[in-house]
């Protein structure tokens, strides 16, 4: 993957001088002349790729949610790849902005880039910045972008990584866990948001760590509420305009993933078993489903011994509530909606992607 990986490295960094922040750019391009072999060319390096695999289960696209090349262009890339291989899996590693903005454009972007994940995708891990910026806060004094990156992976080598639990007789891993994860904790095709939380730590038990995990787990939103209440979506359409009404209801998981790596994992397990309670109630698993959580162990990623829990968590209606509103203020004032019209995007169809798009994701998670 060395070459692909070279590659994306250099089309990002030319792209993100050309695309601004901008979705529509980064999807149907500058109409620049021979601009479209950069598509073709990317396509080609991937069949290339899959041609060499002796067996190919999937593919895991790490993108930026609202960047001109990790929305635009990595929606695009999406799509094509969903087309050419529909029966294989699809999985989106998407990587939300700072609440407090990065770009005027960056909530217009979200929403198309969620549409585009909602429709192709099999799975998508979203990771807000500033979830884990305030985690690290609590145990640093200062962070730097280095400090984000690591824990962002480490969240992610803590499910993707071989595992015990997966491991085949002849003890030689197949990589099979991404798909597996998918399996298990996005069984329902329109709920397919899943959100990672991690923690590390030395000279503690996996009871504690656990412990410490469900603590760092966020509790309230920008304005100090409580998140355990969220906001049913019910859709009125009068002309052009779009109503919400708003009804109290609790967070719950569909269906989550603890994964204990380290030394003596083959006793995580059991500290699962007995911080269960403890589990339910922080992750409020549904009432429906008899096996609400998985549980893997394996080798350490790290220095140190770790947990991650993957869950399939109806909060992401928050943050999709955060960016519809933001949006639907800009929208209403028509800016920078210009940018959109000038790349090729028709207004009518902006329109109901921006906004019906993501109530059919809110609406899926009212469970």
């Amino acid at each position: 993957m060395t070459q692909i990986q070279q590659y994306i490295f250099t089309l990002t960094f030319y792209l993100d001088i050309y695309l601004c922040a901008l979705y529509i750019v980064g999807y149907y391009g500058l109409h620049n002349k021979g601009e479209e072999h950069i598509i073709e060319t990317t396509m080609e390096k991937v069949r290339r790729e899959i041609e060499l695999c002796d067996a190919y289960s999937g593919c895991v696209v790490m993108h930026s949610l609202s960047g001109g090349t990790g929305s635009g262009l990595g929606s695009k890339l999406i799509e094509m790849l969903r087309d050419q291989y529909p029966m294989n899996h699809l999985m989106s590693c998407t990587f939300a902005p700072h609440a407090s903005g990065e770009s005027p454009l960056q909530n217009y972007n979200a929403l198309l880039t969620l549409s585009t994940l909602q429709r192709n995708t099999d799975c998508v891990i979203l990771t807000h910045n500033d979830d884990v910026l305030s985690r690290l806060q609590k145990s640093k004094e200062s962070v730097s972008f280095t400090n984000i990156n690591d824990n962002i992976a480490a969240a992610l080598c803590g499910v993707f990584l071989p595992t015990d639990s997966l491991k085949p007789k002849s003890g030689i891993s197949i990589g099979t866990e991404p798909w597996e994860m998918m399996r298990s904790i996005c069984p329902m095709p329109g709920n397919k948001f899943v959100q990672l939380n991690h923690i590390s730590r030395s000279k503690l038990s996996w009871e504690s760590m656990v412990t410490q995990l469900l603590h760092s787990l966020k509790r309230h939103d920008a304005e100090g509420k409580h998140v355990s209440f969220i906001g049913i979506v019910t859709m009125f359409l009068k002309s052009e305009c779009t109503m919400i009404h708003v009804v109290q209801c609790k967070f719950s998981s569909i269906a989550s993933l603890a994964v204990g790596r380290g030394e003596g994992s083959v006793a995580f397990p059991q500290a699962v078993k007995s911080s269960e309670r403890k589990l339910r109630s922080a992750y409020g698993f549904v009432p429906w489903n008899p096996f609400p959580l998985d549980v893997w162990t394996g080798s350490s990623v790290g220095k140190f011994p770790s947990v991650t829990v993957a869950s399939n968590h109806g909060s992401i209606v928050e943050y999709l509530d955060l960016v519809r509103q933001r949006s639907k203020v800009k929208h209403a004032a028509g800016a920078y909606l210009h940018w959109y019209w000038r790349y090729g995007a028709s207004e009518v169809k902006a329109k109901i992607t921006f906004f019906v798009a993501v109530l059919f994701i809110v609406l899926v998670y009212q469970i």
